[in-house]
Order: C-alpha cells, then structure tokens, then sequence
C-alpha cells in the first residue's frame, strides 16, 4: 500500500492551513480564521488542531482508498487445489458425483445463479380470492355425477391429476421455506467472501500541553486476509448451496408424491362407496324378495329379519364409507396446499397401467437421482473443504494501518504506519483441524449410512409393490368374476326358493369383502408405485433435518 502526502507548514503563520487546494480543502483556511476570532486562544488551537486533523484525514483516505483497494482483490488471487473426490465404495451401483464443479476454483463466475432449473414458485392467491375460513365443507357425494365421469361426461369442475400437481406447486408452503432456505444460503456465499471494512479513526495525545491543541490527526487501518482463506469460506458455502438445491428438490419430490397418493386414495374412497351403494341395492332386493317370499308362504320371519338386519348394516357401511370419503378429501385438499377446496370428482383411473417395476433399475435409479444421496455425497466435499479451511486458519493475517496527525507545538505533520502479524506459536489451530477432520470421516460414513438406508426402504416397497401386484392380478382375474358369479347364482336361487337367505347372505359378504380388497390391493399398489417412482420421498420428514449447517467463518 501507497500513501501520498502533499502539504507544507509555515512557522511564522498561526493556525493556517497548509494544505493545497487540489481537492478542494482551501476552505479549511477559511474556517481557521473564523475560529481564532471568535473562541480564545488555548480553545482555538485544539479546534483549529481537529479541524486540520479532519482535513488531512479526508484527503489521506482519498488518497490511500484506490491503492488499499487494488491490494485488497490482489490478495486472494491464487487458485485453490482440485478436491480429490472418494467416496466409500458399495451398495449403491453407478454412484455419479454430484459435485464435480467444487474442485475448480471458486470466484464470482461460480456463483450459483438466483434461479434454478425450475420454474419460480409464483406468489400465494389472495385471500379475497379463497373461501372464508371455517366454511364448511359440502360432502354431497354424487353417484350420478361419479358415473357421468365413467361414461364419458366431463363436469365443469373435474380435476385431474396434472392440475392438482400444478397447485401444489404453485402454492405449497413447504416449497416456499425451501426456496427461501436456498436464497438465504446464496446471500451467505456473497457474504463469507467479503473481505474486512477499511478502519478509519480519530486520534490526539498532548492536548493542552503549553497551551496548545497538542497533536491531533487521524488513522485509517486495514486487514489482509492471506491463505486463500475468503476462497476456502466460499468454496464450503458453494457445498451449502448446492445441498439447499437439493433439499429444494426433494421437496418437490416429496409435495408430488404426497398428491398423488392422496389423489388415488379420494379415487378408492370413491370406489368403495359404489361398492357400498350397489350391496345396499342388493341387499334391499333381498328384503323385498324376502317380504313376496313370506307372504307367500314359501319364506320365514327369520329370513326376513335377517335380511333386514343386513340391510341396516349395509348403510352403516355405505356411511362409513362417505366419511372415509370426506377424511380422505380434506387430506387432498391440504396437500394441494388448498384446504377450502370443494370436493369434485376426480378425473384419473385406480387402476394402474400394465407396466412392470424391475429392482436394479428402481436400484440404480435411485444411486443416480436420490437428492437424499446427492445431498450426502456433498456433505463429503463440504467437509473436505471445511479441512482446508481449517488447515489455513494458522496462516497470519496482515493487520496495517497508517495515521497522519499535526503537532501545534512544533508544527510538524507526523505521520506513522503499523503492521502487526500474530505468531501462530501457542494457537495453531490444532482442535479446529482435528474436528474437520472427524466430521469429514463423518460425512464420509453418511454418504454410506444413506445408500443402506436407500435400499432398505426401497426392498420394502418393492416387497408391497409385488404383493399388491399379484392380489390386484389374482382378483381381477379370478376372485372377483367367480364371487359375482356365485352372488347371481344365490340370488336366482332365492328367488325360486331353493336357497335360504343364509347362502344369500353368505354370497352377499363374499363378493363385497372381495371387492373391498380389490380396492384395497389397487390402492397398495398405487402407493407403492409412487414410492418407488418417486425416490421414496414419501413421508413428511424434513430431507437431511430442517437446517443446513451455517458456520460463522473466522477470517
């Protein structure tokens, strides 16, 4: 660093500014003068000594700011080493670096740009625009509206599956904390690379010494950041970064994934509810069958009141179906992220498309595309950058600064510079080193307790997704045709008088228990289909706890 002075003193001439008058400080003079008629001498001199004092420490840190700047930005110029990727081997085949940009050198190029790959989440509607809160919630559940959808007839205010995907993103708060959450680690990459404010100070000594101002002046001090430490802070907070795009990710997996598993379970309360409302038919058939048999004496009481009894229970069964029916659309109305929204007939099929899962590929796509994996795997290179950030802590920073003052009793500018450099003699940094180093083997064995963790959850859901498979194919195909066949047979039967109501009612709760888990193994299967699809990212856990970890850097 450089510092300029231009200036001279006349002893002969009290109290005048001796200061040139390029930049503007011959009002200084001026002010002198006014100064010396108007407060007594002993006072006049140490106002007329800070005044000076302020004028030369303006011009000095006019002079002196261009030239500390230059040396600031030279001093963290050098390029930091490639980072030597090793992850623990295993599991998880085809593992892919999902950080491979950390072993170059990070400057302003490298800062992750203000929007990601996805579109940004636009703002909440406005309150006008939803429903008051606390109204209630119509439950009139429609079968005719409900067929009109299986024949073909659209309603006005169907909804399919795409657009309720697109209102869960759009307005799902659990995407906004994520967003924000990846803004906050941005702003916290600018900030760790900034180097130190200049330091600009006031300073006077032998005030009042013979009657005069003593000296009066200014200091102006700076420090250099040596090592590449301001490189290394940036380069940990880039990790950070990219761990906040990939819990952003995840979330989107997770909102996703919540949606349609709440879409297809309204679809199988739906389901259930025909089913209820076509065994209520049936069974009120055979309460009127049972009444023409009674009267004409080719039944008995006790067949009557057994269908009866039965009947009633159906329309338990009917009822608790609209309730399963109305729990399971609140629950699709909060994962829309719009709980006011009415209940509508939804647009979609339970059953799924004939497609077959295979497990190394729902495996390998999972070491490649798991955000859970990916944020492990830079939780190593966070933790390896955090270890050279550690290794040049003990490297000294340069601490300067420069004053310039003016002595009233001899007349002189006096101008002094300091440097100061710690000896990293008793404080090198040791603990800080060694915990680096434990957290990187750390994150090391996370990226292993992950892949195991992946694969777990994953033979489970592989485990259902089969089962559920195999009940829907065995249903399908063979229980549900034969429980039909066997009810119409019954019935026939009944009518004619060859049976009693006991083989009916056997036949009745045969086919809708069969029914019942038709639906259900439907509904498995759709789960499961979607966990595995979706990564896993099915539950409401927060992805690698609620927070990334923020350290506070020392420079």
């Amino acid at each position: 660093m450089h510092i300029f002075f231009d200036g001279e003193h006349s002893p002969s001439a009290k109290g005048r500014c001796a200061m040139t008058t390029e930049n503007g400080f011959s009002r200084c003079r001026a002010g002198s003068e006014i100064l010396r008629t108007v407060f007594p001498y002993t006072i006049l001199h140490t106002l007329r000594g800070f005044w000076l004092s302020v004028c030369r420490m303006a011009r000095l840190v006019l002079i002196a700011a261009p030239t500390i700047a230059v040396a600031t930005a030279g001093a963290e110029t050098y390029p930091l080493p490639p980072a030597r990727h090793s992850a623990s081997q295993a599991i998880l085949p085809a593992r892919v670096s999902a950080s491979s940009s950390a072993a170059k050198p990070i400057d302003e190029a490298t800062l992750p740009p203000q929007s990601d790959s996805h579109t940004p989440l636009p703002p909440l509607p406005s309150p006008q625009a939803a429903t008051p809160q606390g109204a209630t919630l119509k439950m009139a559940i429609d079968p005719v509206g409900m067929s009109a959808v299986q024949n073909g007839a659209l309603p006005p205010n169907a909804m399919a599956l795409e657009d309720a995907e697109r209102m869960a993103l759009e307005n799902h708060p659990a995407l906004r904390r994520a967003t924000a959450r990846l803004d906050a680690a941005r702003g916290r990459w600018v900030q760790v690379g900034l180097p130190p404010n200049l330091r600009v100070g006031y300073q006077g000594s032998e005030i009042g010494n013979s009657g005069l101002a003593g000296q009066q002046g200014g200091t102006v001090g700076q420090m250099f950041i040596t090592g590449g430490k301001l490189r290394l802070n940036r380069a940990i907070a880039s990790q950070e970064v990219r761990q906040a795009q990939q819990q952003l990710e995840a979330w989107r997996y997770r909102v996703l994934n919540e949606v349609r598993l709440r879409f297809y379970e309204v679809l199988a309360a739906q389901r259930t509810i025909e089913l209820t409302g076509r065994l209520i038919r049936i069974t009120e058939d055979a309460v009127k069958m049972s009444s023409e048999l009674l009267r004409s004496q080719e039944g008995s009481q006790v067949d009557l009141l057994q269908a009866q009894v039965e009947a009633d229970r159906v329309r338990i069964l009917w009822n608790n179906a609209q309730n399963r029916y109305q729990s399971a659309w609140r629950s699709f109305a909060a994962a829309v992220a719009n709980p006011q929204l009415a209940p509508r007939p939804l647009l979609g099929q339970l059953e799924p498309p004939p497609t077959q899962l295979a497990w190394e590929e729902a495996l390998l796509r999972l070491a490649t595309q798991s955000p859970e994996l990916r944020i492990a795997r830079l939780g190593v290179d966070r933790a390896r950058w955090a270890l050279r950030r550690a290794e040049a802590e003990p490297i000294p920073n340069l601490n300067s600064q420069a004053g310039v003052a003016y002595d009233h009793e001899t007349q002189d500018t006096i101008v002094g510079v300091q440097l100061q450099i710690p000896l990293p003699i008793i404080n090198r940094n040791q603990g800080g080193i060694r915990q680096a180093r434990a957290e990187l083997s750390a994150a090391r064995s996370e990226v292993a307790r992950v892949e195991l963790d992946l694969q777990q959850r994953l033979a489970a859901a592989f485990e259902r997704y089969t089962n559920a498979k195999n009940q829907v194919a065995r249903y399908s195909r063979d229980i549900l045709p034969r429980a039909q066949q066997t009810l119409d047979l019954v019935m026939r039967a009944y009518r004619q008088g060859e049976y009693g109501y006991l083989n009916v009612l056997t036949a009745q709760r045969t086919y809708f228990q069969a029914s019942l888990a038709y639906v259900e193994s439907l509904r498995q299967l759709r789960a499961s289909q979607i966990a595995i699809e979706g990564l896993l990212l099915v539950d409401s856990t927060d992805p690698a706890s609620t927070a990334l970890p923020m350290r506070n850097y020392t420079n």
